[in-house]
C-alpha cells in the first residue's frame, strides 16, 4: 500500500525547512521578507489590523492546546485511541519542533514585532499551531469515515489565516510564517508515515482500490 505521506515526501519538505534554517542562522533576510514587510507597512489599514488582531488569537498557545486537548479527550472518552492519536501526536511533535527550532535560529523579529514580543521569530509558533490544529481536525473527520474535503475547505483557510495575521500585524517575517506552516505539515506527515497501516484513516489512504469482498463501511469507529 502506498501511503499518502511517504518518507520521501517528508524528507523533501524537511529539506526545504533546513534550507530556510540555514538562511536564518547565517543572518540572511530574504528579499521576500523585506518586500512583504514594506507592502504591509504601506497598506496601513486599521480595519485589516483589527481583523488580524482577532484572527491571530486562534494561534495563541492556550487556545491551540485547549482545542487539541478537547478533541483528544473527546475521542479518548469514546475509547477511540486512533482518533485521539491523530490529534495528540501531530500537535505535540509540531509544538516541540517549533520550540527547538526557535532556539536554534535565534532570529529577531521585525521592528514592530520586537516591541511586542520577546521570543525568537523563526519559525512562527502561531502559524504552526493554527495549521496543525486545522490539519488534525481534518484527520479526525477522515478517521470517522466522513467526507473530509468539505471540512478541509473550511478549516484549512482558518488555520492558514493565523499565519497571515502574523505578517499583517508585523510581528513576524513572512519566512517565519512559511517555516511554521512547514513544521505543521511535516509533523502531520511524520505521524502518518510512522503509524501502522491499520491506524491510517481510510479516506487518506492512496494507491489501493477496494478488493472484491472488502467491506466498504467504516469499522471500529465510534460515532
Amino acid at each position: 500500500m502506498r501511503r499518502l505521506w511517504s518518507p520521501a515526501a517528508v524528507a523533501a519538505v524537511g529539506a526545504v525547512l533546513l534550507a530556510l534554517l540555514w538562511l536564518v542562522v547565517h543572518g540572511v533576510v530574504p528579499a521576500l521578507d523585506l518586500w512583504v514587510a514594506d507592502a504591509v507597512a504601506a497598506a496601513d489599514s486599521t480595519l485589516l489590523d483589527r481583523v488580524a488582531s482577532i484572527w491571530t488569537r486562534l494561534g495563541d498557545t492556550p487556545v491551540a492546546v485547549g482545542i487539541a486537548a478537547g478533541l483528544t479527550a473527546a475521542r479518548a472518552a469514546r475509547r477511540d485511541l486512533r482518533g485521539a492519536a491523530f490529534v495528540a501526536l501531530p500537535v505535540t511533535v509540531a509544538m516541540t519542533a517549533t520550540a527547538g527550532l526557535k532556539l536554534l535560529s535565534t532570529r529577531g523579529r521585525p521592528e514592530v514585532g520586537a516591541q511586542l514580543e520577546d521570543t525568537f521569530a523563526w519559525p512562527s509558533g502561531h502559524s504552526t499551531a493554527g495549521l496543525v490544529v486545522a490539519l488534525v481536525v481534518v484527520l479526525v473527520v477522515a478517521h470517522r469515515g466522513r467526507a473530509w474535503r468539505p471540512t478541509a475547505a473550511v478549516v484549512l483557510p482558518v488555520g492558514l489565516g493565523v499565519g497571515v495575521s502574523r505578517v499583517l500585524l508585523s510581528v513576524h517575517w513572512v519566512t517565519d510564517v512559511l517555516a511554521g506552516w512547514l513544521v505543521a505539515v511535516i509533523a502531520v506527515a511524520f505521524v502518518l508515515a510512522v503509524l501502522p497501516d491499520g491506524w491510517l484513516p481510510d479516506g487518506l489512504r492512496a494507491g489501493r482500490a477496494p478488493a472484491p469482498g472488502d467491506d466498504p463501511t467504516p469499522r471500529d469507529r465510534p460515532a
